[in-house]
């Protein structure tokens, strides 16, 4: 199967994540992509091994060991892909207009994962190829919670370098931010609204929170001094609820937020100095509450001399002729891999900008170039070890 076919079929495929949210059914699993790729891989003649995560929602491995000795190339991408609210297009009819394929996880991450079942499945069958094994994991659970690919590295998946796929417009990154993501909660008493002096409003208290939150970022992030490839530290309130009814004072409110940690930095040390400095804030003299993290992970960052990076730049270098090696702001499964001590790069077709988009979309191009650029930097790889 060639490229594009395959990549139809992928972002036909639902495989929406619920992202924390009440949703239930097939279609807010991985199985169905799961199912899917593992007859691919199997047709390969791949060695198969499934991981049940969570119910429904597996890992797929898939090994394939042609030398006992030769060192294990691993190809990783994501399954699963953001909700579909708000999208302007049929998320599930994967489009081609003007040399655009549209559809939910058209960029994030379906683009990566056909290139690259494409390029093993080249790779499996040429005769004359690398000295390497190589292996593909399909991981869950990406886009909320990295649930898939801490299953996988801690319990044993493991290689000797990775390309984890992201859209990185074929260039090179060696990498990214991390991120503490927490919910805080302020609680206050109920009563009816037309005496709400008899009250406390929690959406009020929690106001306040907002207020100390935005000028904490104004004033400590902002003038941090920013990593010289991925930027600055980050903090954003992304969600809040509360109350009951528009007639009640609300006696709860919650907001999620979103903390964007440095290579450097730990996700549980940011998480600790904003309840710190929350706590020690003069307008807030109420109680706060800090659930655990839902998602804490760090950035990644390896060296731009490594054999990984200079081969991968070799490869690409021969398909397209130039490549820039980069950091970017967002995070990855990447992340995860290289504190597993797995060397990894993040590449693959697709503009971030386009990532989680009304009109989700990816450059055709694109994906078929990066097949190429996948078997090559198997044979570049191959070549310097």
């Amino acid at each position: 199967m060639s490229v594009v076919p395959l990549l139809q079929d992928l972002v036909s495929i639902r495989s929406t994540n619920p992202m924390g949210r009440e949703f239930s059914g097939h279609d807010y699993t991985e199985a169905a992509m799961a199912d899917y790729v593992d007859a691919y891989l199997r047709k390969l003649g791949a060695d198969i091994e499934r991981q049940e995560v969570k119910p429904d929602r597996p890992n797929v491995i898939g090994r394939f060991e042609f030398h006992a000795d030769a060192p294990w190339l691993m190809y990783e991408a994501h399954m699963d892909t953001v909700l579909v609210e708000g999208m302007t297009i049929d998320p599930f009819d994967p489009v081609i207009k003007d040399g655009l394929m549209y559809g939910r996880g058209s960029c994030d991450t379906k683009a990566s994962m056909a290139s690259m079942l494409v390029a093993i499945s080249r790779l499996v069958e040429n005769a004359d190829r690398p000295r390497l094994n190589l292996m593909f994991l399909a991981a869950m659970d990406e886009e909320f919670q990295f649930s898939g690919i801490s299953h996988a590295v801690q319990n044993g998946v493991t290689a000797d370098f990775a390309v984890c796929g992201e859209p990185t417009e074929l260039n090179l990154v060696i990498a990214h931010k991390g991120a503490a993501r927490w919910r805080i909660r302020t609680g206050g008493l109920s009563t009816h609204s037309s005496k709400c002096d008899d009250g406390i409003n929690a959406l009020y208290r929690m106001a306040k929170v907002l207020n100390a939150i935005e000028k904490y970022h104004a004033t400590k992030m902002r003038p941090r001094k920013g990593h010289p490839l991925v930027g600055g530290p980050t903090v954003s309130v992304g969600r809040i609820e509360g109350g009951q009814t528009v007639n009640t004072v609300p006696d709860w409110a919650c907001i999620e937020l979103d903390r964007r940690t440095l290579p450097e930095e730990t996700a549980e040390d940011a998480r600790a100095e904003i309840i710190d400095y929350l706590a020690n804030h003069p307008d807030i003299d109420f109680e706060v509450k800090h659930d655990e993290g839902f998602n804490m992970f760090g950035g990644m960052e390896i060296s731009p001399d490594c054999t990984l990076v200079q081969a991968a730049r070799s490869a690409c270098e021969s398909v397209t002729g130039s490549t820039e090696i980069l950091g970017v702001p967002y995070g990855a499964d990447a992340g995860k891999m290289v504190a597993a001590g797995i060397p990894t790069i993040v590449f693959g077709p697709g503009n971030i900008l386009q990532a989680h988009s009304a009109d989700e979309f990816v450059e055709v191009a694109q994906v078929e170039t990066a097949v190429h650029i996948h078997e090559a930097i198997a044979h570049h790889l191959a070549e310097r070890i």
